[in-house]
């Protein structure tokens, strides 16, 4: 998005391949990450605005995928489930 800083990390695993787009704020993952991880009474007080998406395999997928998760920090915010990536990226940026 015009503007808006981000930064694509993608790392090859076996089998599969995680997908991270990075903000200055927080990020949004492939669905071979948790967002649950980032809910639980352990990390909550790190305040991780993170969202994730499911079925992309490219960066391009993502930017045009809707969000299937996200923490209760970004939720704060006013992101959703559902709102598309390209849009979300001003939370995390």
């Amino acid at each position: 998005m015009k503007g808006i800083k981000y930064e694509g990390i993608e790392i090859p695993l076996p089998k599969t391949t995680l997908l991270i787009i990075k903000g200055s704020k927080g990020f949004i993952m492939c669905g071979a990450l948790n967002v649950e991880v980032y809910n639980s009474p352990q990390m909550l007080e790190r305040n991780v605005l993170c969202a994730s998406v499911r079925g992309v395999k490219s960066f391009d997928d993502m930017l045009n995928a809707n969000i299937y998760d996200l923490t209760k920090g970004l939720k704060a915010l006013g992101a959703y489930k559902g709102m598309r990536v390209d849009e979300a990226l001003a939370f995390i940026s």
